[in-house]
C-alpha cells in the first residue's frame, strides 16, 4: 500500500514540476512602478559584548521605487530581540530606518533575523544582527586588540 502511495505522490509531483514556469505564476501581476526598499546595510555585528548589555542598531533604507513605500510590519525572531519600524508612507527618494535592540541575557554567539514586510517589489526583506555574548567576569580577561602601528615611544637617555 505504501508503495502505491509513493508512486502516486511521485506522479503528482512530476506533473506539477513539468508545468511551464509562466503557468505557475499566472495571475501574479508585477507593478513596474512599485516601491523598492534598498538598505544601506543588511547585517550588523555587535562584536563581543558582556552578558546583560542592551545593544541597539539602526538599519537605514531608502525608497528607490516610483511609488510610496509602506512598511506594514517588522517581525523578530525571539523574545530577546525587539524591532521598531515606522509605518508611515515613504515617498520615492525618501529615507527611513528600522531600529533593532538585542538583550544579551544568554552567553554564546547569536544571529537574529528580522523580517521587514512592505508593499515593495520584494515584499519581504530580511536584515541580521549578530554577535557574541560573554560572561561579564570573563569579558575583562579578553585580549585587547593590538595595533601594530602603535609602538611604545623610544626613551632617550640623558647623556
Amino acid at each position: 500500500m505504501k508503495q502505491y502511495l509513493h508512486i502516486l505522490f511521485l506522479l503528482a509531483g512530476g506533473s506539477v514540476i513539468a508545468q511551464p514556469a509562466d503557468s505557475r505564476k499566472a495571475g501574479v501581476v508585477v507593478n513596474p512602478n512599485a516601491p523598492e526598499i534598498t538598505f544601506a546595510e543588511t547585517m550588523h555585528d555587535f562584536g563581543t559584548v558582556k552578558k546583560g548589555s542592551l545593544m541597539t542598531c539602526r538599519f537605514n533604507y531608502k525608497n528607490t521605487g516610483k511609488e510610496a513605500l509602506i512598511v506594514s510590519d517588522c517581525k523578530k525572531g525571539c523574545h530577546c530581540t525587539t524591532v521598531t519600524c515606522s509605518k508611515e508612507p515613504l515617498e520615492p527618494g525618501a529615507t527611513g530606518f528600522i531600529e533593532a535592540r538585542y538583550d544579551s541575557m544568554l552567553i554564546g554567539t547569536f544571529a537574529k533575523e528580522l523580517l521587514i514586510i512592505s508593499n515593495a517589489k520584494t515584499p519581504v526583506v530580511s536584515v541580521l544582527v549578530k554577535g557574541n555574548v560573554v560572561d561579564a567576569e570573563s569579558a575583562e580577561a579578553l585580549p585587547v586588540k593590538k595595533d601594530d602601528n602603535m609602538k611604545p615611544p623610544i626613551e632617550k637617555k640623558p647623556e
